[in-house]
């Protein structure tokens, strides 16, 4: 029983990923280790591109749909050391340990290969993210690395979405 309640405070109940809570919890320990011991960590935090739309569009079921189909695809393409989480309403994010940004942003393109040929959507429309790729580099606390991530899926919608970018 205890062990099933641990699993429910940590999983997102529509995704079936990690909850932001214990991706936060993850990703302190992690952040301490590829500090400790001078390790590649690179965050891909993404986004679904005109989500409002297709909630508005095909109804919050499609949406749900959608989410759930999202999180299917990120937790099938993660490897065990990865910890794919749900962020936030349509953010997911990807903690990639041992994972430079070049290898993050192929991990990237992959997905997004994935996504638009999930066919989730009626009448030919597919779906779309932008996602913004952040490097550890020495220096950046947990705080830093995640604000190098949500800037760069900034500039990714800013720029046209559908498309991964790598913080400087």
């Amino acid at each position: 029983a205890n062990e099933r309640i641990t699993q429910l405070a940590r999983t997102d109940a529509l995704t079936g990923l990690a909850n932001r809570g214990y991706f936060q919890e993850r990703f302190q320990e992690i952040f301490s280790l590829t500090e400790r011991h001078d390790l590649e960590l690179t965050l891909l935090l993404a986004d679904l591109d005109h989500f409002k739309r297709i909630n508005d569009t095909y109804g919050h079921d499609i949406g749900d749909k959608v989410l759930q189909a999202f999180g299917s695809i990120l937790a099938s393409e993660s490897r065990t050391e990865d910890l794919p989480a749900r962020f936030g309403g349509e953010e997911l994010i990807i903690m990639l340990p041992k994972t430079s940004a070049p290898e993050a942003t192929a991990i990237c393109h992959r997905l997004r290969g994935e996504l638009i040929h999930a066919a989730i959507l009626p009448e030919a429309d597919y779906v779309t993210f932008s996602a913004g790729i952040a490097e550890y580099a020495e220096g950046d606390t947990e705080a830093s690395l995640l604000k190098k991530a949500d800037d760069a899926l900034y500039r990714a919608k800013e720029s046209g979405r559908d498309r991964c970018v790598v913080s400087p």
